[in-house]
């Protein structure tokens, strides 16, 4: 992915990632966050 472009991540996974259940789904947006932070908007 290039630095300027944009990704949208939809509410559902902020809740995976807030109530860490299921941990499966919890672990999966965590890295998907830790990797794309500076491109979610």
């Amino acid at each position: 992915m290039k630095d300027d472009e944009k990704i949208f991540m939809d509410t559902n996974l902020w809740v995976y990632l807030y109530a860490k259940n299921p941990e499966e789904k919890y672990k999966k947006v965590k890295q998907l966050v830790n990797t794309n932070f500076k491109n979610i908007f």
